[in-house]
C-alpha cells in the first residue's frame, strides 16, 4: 500500500511539473509573439526641423533694380518646401521653420537658393548640401555654409546660408 501511495504521489507530482513546464513555454511563446509584432509594426519616420535663419552677401542678380530677391527651396528626400521671398536684399532674413519626415536611406538636406524674377524664370544662385548627421552633432548650433554654384558669377562666391538643424 505504501508503495502504491508513493507511486500516486509521484504521478501527481510529475503531472503538475509537466503542466508547469507547458505554462512556462506558453508564456515565453506569448512574449515572443508580442515582441515580434512590435518589431514588425511600421515605425514612423524621424522628423527633422530646419530653421532657415537667413543669407549673407548674395550676388547682384537683377539688371534693372540691382538687388537680389532671394528665396530658398529646401529638399529632404522627395519632400520640398519653399521659403518666403525677401525682396531687394543682399542679406535676406527668413526666420522660418520647416519640419520634414525623413524617409529611410536619406542622408542629407539640400537647400537651393534662388533669385525671384517677375519676368522670365527664377535664377539659380547656388545650393548648400548638409549631411543629416549635423542635426545630431551640431544640434541647435547656427550653421553657416557657403552657397555653391559651379559657374559662380563672383570670385568671392555666392554668399552664405545660415540655418539650424535638429531632430524632433
Amino acid at each position: 500500500r505504501a508503495q502504491l501511495a508513493q507511486e500516486e504521489v509521484d504521478a501527481a507530482r510529475s503531472k503538475a511539473e509537466r503542466e508547469e513546464v507547458k505554462a512556462a513555454e506558453a508564456r515565453k511563446a506569448k512574449k515572443r509573439a508580442s515582441r515580434s509584432s512590435r518589431d514588425d509594426a511600421p515605425r514612423p519616420n524621424p522628423k527633422l526641423e530646419v530653421l532657415l535663419v537667413g543669407a549673407r552677401d548674395l550676388p547682384k542678380m537683377d539688371m534693372l533694380l540691382g538687388k537680389c530677391d532671394g528665396y530658398v527651396r529646401i529638399t529632404v528626400g522627395e519632400q520640398e518646401e519653399k521659403s518666403k521671398t525677401v525682396i531687394r536684399s543682399y542679406n535676406p532674413v527668413f526666420g522660418q521653420r520647416f519640419v520634414f519626415e525623413v524617409p529611410p536611406l536619406v542622408d542629407r538636406v539640400t537647400m537651393g537658393v534662388y533669385d525671384y524674377d517677375m519676368i522670365g524664370s527664377d535664377e539659380f544662385i547656388g545650393s548648400v548640401e548638409e549631411p543629416l548627421l549635423s542635426a545630431s552633432t551640431q544640434r541647435n548650433k547656427l550653421l553657416k555654409r557657403d552657397i555653391f554654384h559651379e559657374t559662380a558669377k563672383r570670385k568671392k562666391g555666392n554668399g552664405v546660408l545660415k540655418f539650424k538643424l535638429r531632430w524632433l
